[in-house]
């Protein structure tokens, strides 16, 4: 390995260190009461809410991959900021805190930070940004995609805490992928349970922390074993959860652990499979050479049943297998 490399490597590693560090610091010196943030708004679990809260020293250290992550989220946050005002909008209350979100009797039950208020005929329009991976760039389109993995459903909690702390009826989660920008709109008038739920559990862990009483476990053991606090402050009983135990040296596992290690590659191939075939559409070919693969594009009609009869176009792709493959489709 060159010795920039090796430098690198391990200056990368001390640096998150440090960075780590001087984070913990700061909260330790913190001196103002804790409370529920929007960004952590957890439909799945309120007793999270609260480790996150009164037991913040357990949580573990981002590792510098995770660090460098959430470095890129501000970054791409700027970006998108810095494209929509070159597209002309006006962008108010950049990043800033909003005010905390009060009960009726006056507790605080939410703080946060909200990335930017967008300025849209004489209406403000609450906007939080996210830096993605491609594959949920072109996966996640509609307030109801956002169910789909445990952080974007805290998106949703977030941005309706927004609405409902700006007063306004309208608000979006901007992805950022690679440059590119896609809104996801939120109706606050069409998410009123959510909003709803969403206050709840904010109070419901406001109160839980002034009583130092956590709430009750959730009831889906897939929720907890992909907690930070499971195993280090958490251990909920499995009988709690209504759990069977299954045979851990059995078929099941080995095919569970074959998933997860092909899970990371399968979502990179549906991106990828997705915006190809996006690309070879949009150049409107019936066939094609790329390099070492062969393109062909078909029309199959489709029967309607539910929905509307149409004709799709099935692209279909094969590569070359060899170099005296990839030489005779040259």
């Amino acid at each position: 390995m060159s010795r920039f490399v090796d430098h690198f490597n391990r200056r990368r590693i001390e640096f998150w260190h440090t960075e780590a560090a001087k984070r913990r610091a700061q909260d330790a010196a913190r001196t103002s009461p804790r409370n529920p943030v929007a960004s952590n708004v957890n439909y799945d679990c309120q007793r999270e809410m609260y480790h996150a809260i009164v037991d913040w020293q357990a949580r573990p250290d981002p590792d510098p991959d995770r660090q460098e992550l959430m470095r890129n989220g501000n970054v791409a946050s700027k970006a998108a900021r810095q494209l929509l005002e070159e597209m002309g909008y006006e962008l108010i209350e950049t990043e800033g805190p909003i005010e905390p979100f009060r009960n009726k009797a006056g507790q605080i039950i939410y703080t946060g930070r909200i990335d930017y208020i967008l300025k849209l005929d004489g209406r403000k329009i609450p906007l939080e940004a996210k830096d993605v991976e491609s594959y949920m760039f072109e996966k996640l389109s509609t307030y109801e995609d956002l169910d789909h993995y445990p952080w974007t459903r805290k998106w949703r909690g977030q941005i309706l805490v927004y609405l409902l702390q700006k007063n306004q009826p309208e608000g979006a989660i901007l992805l950022h992928s690679r440059g590119r920008l896609k809104p996801i709109p939120v109706i606050l008038e069409d998410r009123l349970e959510d909003a709803e739920r969403a206050l709840q559990i904010g109070e419901q862990v406001a109160a839980a922390v002034l009583k130092k009483a956590p709430p009750p476990f959730t009831k889906d053991p897939t929720v907890c074993r992909n907690c930070w606090a499971f195993g280090r402050i958490c251990n909920p009983p499995i009988e709690e959860q209504g759990a069977a135990v299954l045979d851990a040296d059995g078929e099941l596992y080995a095919w569970l652990v074959e998933r997860a290690d092909a899970e990371d590659a399968h979502r990179r191939y549906e991106s990828a499979d997705r915006r190809v075939k996006e690309l070879v559409k949009a150049a409107g070919i019936d066939k094609g050479i790329c390099g070492d693969f062969a393109i062909s594009v078909t029309e199959r009609n489709v029967r309607g049943y539910e929905v509307k009869a149409r004709t799709d176009r099935v692209v279909k792709i094969v590569r070359a297998v060899g170099a005296a493959a990839r030489q005779e489709v040259a």
